[in-house]
């Protein structure tokens, strides 16, 4: 008798294993038949897909997107009853309920899509998605002040969305001060996207009123972000302000301080930091056969000076070492520097020269030029800016020799300052 009931729990046991097995079998295969006909990304697919597993949201879902979006026939009734019938499975889907919004703005139910974008915005409060499309809702309907308010919460929640919320919001309002105060939040990221395109833009005023609230936040700059800002200000001739970001923007870099002369207007004129080739700093540019270094062992003073070693197979002109300064009209300026040559031949001087920028023929000056060897010397000129002058550049020059020479030269240069005469 025991035998028996030990045996016919056994085989019910079995027979439960059985009927669970096809019972997890068959819902398994049903799923994935139904992954299988989305994946066709088809109308037959997808209603298939919804038969097998009427209970799955996500199949109504994209069955609802499929007659919305078809762009041989969609159907907007049936892409609403598809999301409504999806909503009623996931009412917490705030995808679901942007999709819905879309659908019953095409279909020109504005009080129906309202409602469903803050059905979505009450599932998911802090999407940017959300804040997004309602923002943009909003702006289509010509509720500006609204439409801002929630595409200023979409950037919060996505700085990444900065630039696209400046391109979209000055097609409805032309003043950028409403656009800074009511759309884009005080974030580095941000501002720094905005700077970007309207210097891309030659928009300079709107550059300086975004630097402004940029400066205010202190960020941390690249020496590439710095020259793009100030170059961009220099292109438009906007140099006194290019002049003013300059001296701001260049204490973000995070350099050390450099110990320039008081008013003078080269900037690093000991060559102490590594910040070249853009904005106010100098660009050095070495020439085939001329190698440009920074000497530590001989420099008129601080850490090092900068050393230019010619080679005797070039005899051409050089002037590879230049900075832009900033300068008022009809003013007088004195340029100084420390020179040190060595092996430096005749009609192969070494100088400076200070003229305006992009006419380096007219009304220029030139320090005296030192031939042979030197120990430091200080050489300096002065000169008289045209009356209609913004921009000089200073330039370390070395003249063109008639012959080669069989001994390669050396020139030094450190503390190079411009200072206006009053």
């Amino acid at each position: 008798m025991v035998v028996n009931i030990s045996r016919s729990r056994r085989l019910l046991a079995l027979a439960l294993a059985i009927a669970t097995a096809v019972f997890l079998g068959y819902f398994s295969i049903r799923a994935a038949l139904a992954s299988h006909y989305v994946e066709l990304d088809t109308l037959n697919g997808f209603e298939k897909a919804t038969q097998l597993e009427p209970s799955n949201a996500w199949n109504w879902y994209l069955l609802g997107r499929y007659w919305q979006f078809n762009m041989e026939n969609p159907d907007l009734d049936r892409a609403v009853n598809a999301y409504r019938k999806a909503l009623e499975l996931n009412p917490r889907s705030a995808e679901i309920w942007l999709d819905l919004a879309s659908a019953y703005e095409s279909k020109t139910d504005v009080n129906a899509a309202r409602k469903a974008y803050l059905e979505a915005e009450r599932v998911y409060p802090a999407s940017a998605d959300v804040s997004w499309s309602y923002g943009n809702f909003l702006l289509r309907q010509n509720e500006k002040m609204e439409g801002f308010v929630e595409i200023h919460r979409a950037v919060e929640a996505d700085p990444t969305r900065g630039l696209g919320a400046f391109l979209l919001c000055r097609h409805v309002e032309p003043d950028l001060d409403v656009i800074l105060d009511q759309v884009l939040p005080p974030n580095v990221a941000v501002y720094q996207a905005v700077i970007w395109e309207l210097t891309d833009e030659k928009q300079s005023d709107q550059v300086l009123k975004v630097w402004s609230k940029f400066l205010a936040l202190k960020p941390k700059l690249t020496t590439r972000e710095v020259f793009f800002f100030v170059d961009g200000l220099l292109g438009n001739g906007r140099t006194v302000e290019a002049q003013t970001v300059w001296r701001q923007a260049i204490t973000l870099i995070g350099l050390p301080k450099v110990e320039d002369p008081p008013g003078s207007l080269i900037w690093d004129g000991g060559f102490e930091t590594d910040v070249t080739g853009g904005g106010l700093a100098w660009r050095i540019q070495p020439p085939p056969n001329i190698l440009i270094s920074y000497d530590q062992k001989f420099k008129h003073s601080g850490a090092r000076a900068l050393r230019i070693d010619f080679s005797f197979r070039g005899n051409s002109y050089f002037a590879g070492v230049c900075q832009r300064v900033v300068v008022e009209p009809n003013a007088t300026y004195e340029l100084s520097a420390w020179l040190r040559t060595r092996e430096t031949t005749e009609g192969r001087s070494i100088f400076l020269k200070l003229a305006e920028e992009g006419i380096p023929w007219k009304q220029y000056a030139t320090t005296p030029e030192l031939t042979g060897s030197n120990e430091w010397t200080k050489v300096s000129t002065r000169w008289t800016s045209p009356d209609n002058s913004r921009l000089a550049e200073v330039c370390l020059l070395r003249s063109p020799g008639l012959e080669s020479s069989h001994v390669p030269t050396t020139a030094w240069v450190d503390d190079v300052s411009l200072l206006k005469l009053e």
